[in-house]
């Protein structure tokens, strides 16, 4: 995977995720949408054999770029939820 800045302003950001499909960016994409500072947030895909998904975030103030290290962040949160929660249930039906 890899993942890095397109263009910034300083309201604005986009950001290039590259070899993974759009199942990554949807997950950041939910955790922006929930941000009161964010005034937009997109994930879209290039094309689905390219493996590669623009995140593109808007906000009302401050860095754009924070707001997308702090969904990323809100997101591993709940991914890692859910894994302990997956790895309960296998124990629990063994």
């Amino acid at each position: 995977m890899k993942i890095y800045t397109n263009s910034i302003s300083s309201k604005s950001v986009e950001t290039i995720i590259e070899d993974e499909d759009i199942s990554l960016a949807d997950i950041i994409h939910h955790e922006l949408l929930s941000d009161n500072n964010v005034v937009f947030a997109g994930a879209i895909p290039t094309h689905p054999l390219l493996r590669k998904t623009v995140i593109r975030v808007e906000t009302k103030s401050g860095n754009p770029t924070d707001a997308v290290i702090s969904g990323s962040s809100k997101a591993l949160k709940n991914v890692e939820k859910l894994l302990t929660m997956a790895r309960g249930a296998i124990i629990k039906k063994k």
